[in-house]
């Protein structure tokens, strides 16, 4: 298959794979405010990291999880000085308008969150349950979802590693059951940005963030499940460290992980794999300097090695913009387009706003593509 390169493909890998050239280029415009403390009413402190999944069975629903600060961070709070952070969810009929759901099933009138933690519960996300990622559950009456998140517990808000959420729709489509099912990946080193898939033999992936101990790097891990609510395998080395590539726009950061399929078949299914991500380059002591948004494709099936571009899709050139994104993919009369779900900072609180290719894709009509095999 024919792609066109756009900047210069390059691999950290020593072995000797063939190189393929990733998709071409894409022009992204950035749109309205769609989620923030103005309609989420549960959040004046603000809403971020966006992810969004649309209900496969019915191909007319879309979910999509955030996160937001219940309490503003504090550092001489000895037990969450972070904050004590959870998970709201809203949808949506055509990936644009988006209404608030509750998480206690009892009406759907979006005033309370998917889920909050409660420091002192004794579980390892007693202070934060964070960046979520949103799966279709692969259901046939579509009312199954999973959610991983970003666990930190209450002994300093100390990282634990990644848990999973299991929600039930009615059919109606507001919340029945949220099942909360503790950490699934337990890690030790400093990380998050989950985003998982499934695969077409029934088995999930996951890309993690994971911070290289005493160094400022955030590596691209992955890992692997039979199914999303049991323990995950972590891979035993990373598939992304920005200090192999040393990109310009990502020298010490990978992060916000969304995969997708870019040569997607209905008749043949998936063909490869692609990752959006944002990247960063920090200076010492952690302060954004510059970074990018741009798409990584894997070399081969089964192999974790990855293609990166010289040069992102999206410049960031402030650490208020572009923080965390999340992804739908469109097939529009053949034409591959997205829209892209970004958190910022306005004013120090954080919102979600949506940014699209050229032109902007119109719903309803317009076929999403499934982010896993089916």
């Amino acid at each position: 298959m024919i792609r066109h390169l756009f900047g210069i493909v390059l691999t950290a890998s020593l072995l000797s794979i063939p190189t393929e050239a990733l998709a071409q280029a894409r022009t992204w415009t950035l749109g309205q405010i769609v989620l923030s403390s103005a309609n989420v009413p549960y959040a004046p402190l603000g809403v971020g990291a966006p992810s969004v999944a649309l209900d496969e069975h019915s191909g007319t629903r879309f979910l999509e999880t955030f996160e937001y600060p219940a309490t503003a961070a504090n550092p001489l709070d000895p037990v969450c000085p972070s904050g004590i952070w959870g998970i709201g969810i809203a949808r949506s009929l055509n990936g644009i308008a988006w209404t608030t759901m509750d998480g206690d099933n009892d009406g759907g009138n979006g005033i309370s969150p998917l889920i909050v933690p409660v420091p002192g519960a004794g579980t390892e996300h007693d202070c934060v349950m964070a960046q979520p990622s949103i799966l279709w559950g692969d259901d046939p009456t579509g009312k199954f979802f999973w959610v991983a998140y970003k666990a930190q517990d209450d002994s300093g808000s100390n990282f634990t590693g990644i848990g999973m959420l299991e929600i039930e729709l009615f059919g109606n489509g507001n919340i029945k059951t949220v099942t909360d099912h503790g950490l699934v990946l337990p890690m030790t080193d400093i990380g998050g940005y989950s985003d998982f898939k499934r695969e077409c033999d029934g088995s999930y992936s996951m890309a993690v963030q994971r911070k290289v101990t005493g160094v400022l790097e955030y590596e691209m891990w992955e890992a692997t499940s039979p199914t999303p609510d049991v323990l995950w395998t972590l891979a035993p080395s990373p598939s992304v460290s920005p200090s192999a590539f040393a990109l310009p726009y990502m020298e010490n950061e990978v992060a916000s992980f969304e995969y997708f399929h870019d040569d997607w078949d209905p008749l043949d299914g998936f063909d490869e794999t692609h990752i959006m991500f944002i990247g960063r380059t920090l200076a010492l002591g952690g302060a954004f300097v510059t970074g990018g948004i741009a798409e990584m494709v894997r070399v081969e099936d089964g192999v974790s090695v990855f293609e990166l571009p010289a040069t992102p899709e999206i410049t960031i050139s402030t650490s208020t913009a572009y923080r965390h994104i999340g992804l739908i993919q469109l097939d529009v009369a053949g034409d591959q387009q997205f829209i892209m779900y970004t958190s910022e900072l306005s004013g120090g609180v954080p919102r979600i706003r949506v940014a699209y290719t050229d032109p902007l894709p119109g719903f309803p009509g317009t076929f999403v593509v499934p982010k896993s095999c089916n």
